[in-house]
């Protein structure tokens, strides 16, 4: 029945846009197949990799749309609305594959992601008033980076296109955070921001009027998976401004990346596990060779400083100088010299 109704909804949107009738939403399951198996799905690639490139088929539905697809049928529906619309079109198994480490899905899925973004592109330039905004959620999935409020965990990447209200080509080192994004949006449509809202416009960064939209970051992170006793989190908080990243860690006696599940190497899980599974050790990190290596070294001489960076427990303050320190790996927050930046 929901291959049924997926089909019929699919079928029903060339319709939908003649008629100019609302779009409620384009549905799937948590996660569609990935770009790669799609592909091969249409081009009848059988399924036990002999005569070509395997298909996984998670969800048996046939023929699934692409991320660009999805997106110009979408914008055929939306493009109608007297009043504007906003649609969110989203990369999700870009995230998954990277983490089952599968390069070949994972760079298919970034090209599907990207192609989207071009049907996103065509659009705004028929439609000059179209804002176009590209952004991620969270850091790689690597040591210091996701789950994390180092910038590897918290600098996400942001592009945005606005035809001839905002002059291309151009960078800018603007602090900004995505609570400001809808500020950002109603400041561009003429609306005031939401009432008790955190976020403040940009559109003056982007309109080249200004190069400071606001003098600080807040950053705040608990837990990514249930990897402590009890459900413990790890309770930290963040100010990022463009000269100093100060952390304040409210359990310093526990583990930032969740229990290490050993305690010498006669208990250390095997590599292969490490690299696979995310719940070895450490799971508020998320499985790679990466991470099995690192854990690997936990007792290496060579490398024990990696391990201690990566897994290990941490004060309950961190200062880094951005100046001298751009990687955040020397913290100062004992320094009498910085006490009363602290």
């Amino acid at each position: 029945m929901i291959k049924a109704l997926l089909s019929l909804a699919f079928a029903l949107i060339p319709a939908m846009a003649q008629a100019a009738a609302p779009l409620l939403g384009l549905f799937a399951f948590s996660n569609m197949n990935v770009a790669l198996d799609k592909i091969n799905g249409r081009r009848g690639s059988d399924r036990n990799g002999l005569g070509g490139a395997s298909v996984v088929d998670d969800f048996g539905l046939p023929d699934q749309p692409m991320l660009d697809e999805m997106a110009a049928k979408a914008l055929a529906v939306l493009k109608s609305a007297p009043q504007g619309f906003v649609l969110m079109v989203e990369g999700a198994s870009i995230d998954k594959q990277a983490h089952a480490m599968d390069t070949e899905r994972w760079m298919m899925d970034t090209l599907e992601f990207d192609r989207a973004v071009r049907v996103a592109q065509a659009f705004a330039a028929e439609r000059g008033d179209t804002l176009v905004i590209v952004t991620s959620d969270n850091g790689m999935p690597f040591p210091r980076d996701k789950v994390n409020l180092y910038d590897g965990g918290l600098r996400m990447p942001l592009a945005v296109r606005w035809g001839k209200q905002i002059k291309g080509g151009r960078t800018s080192q603007a602090l900004v955070s995505h609570v400001d994004i809808p500020a950002t949006i109603l400041n561009a449509v003429g609306l005031p921001p939401l009432p008790g809202a955190a976020g403040v416009s940009f559109l003056p960064v982007l309109a080249g009027k200004s190069d400071v939209a606001r003098q600080h970051v807040l950053g705040g992170m608990e837990r990514h998976t249930m990897c402590r006793p009890d459900g413990a989190t790890y309770p930290m908080r963040s100010v990022r401004t463009r000269e100093y990243l100060y952390i304040r860690n409210f359990a310093p006696e526990r583990w930032p990346m969740g229990s290490p599940h050993f305690t010498s190497r006669a208990d250390l899980p095997p590599f292969e596990k490490i690299e696979h599974s995310t719940y070895a050790v450490f799971a508020d990190m998320d499985a790679s060779p990466t991470k099995a290596w690192v854990v690997h070294h936990f007792d290496d001489p060579q490398f024990q400083w990696i391990y201690d960076l990566a897994f290990g427990q941490r004060p309950a303050e961190e200062l880094y100088d951005l100046a001298t320190d751009p990687d955040q790996v020397k913290n100062v927050a004992g320094d009498p010299a910085y006490a009363t930046t602290k």
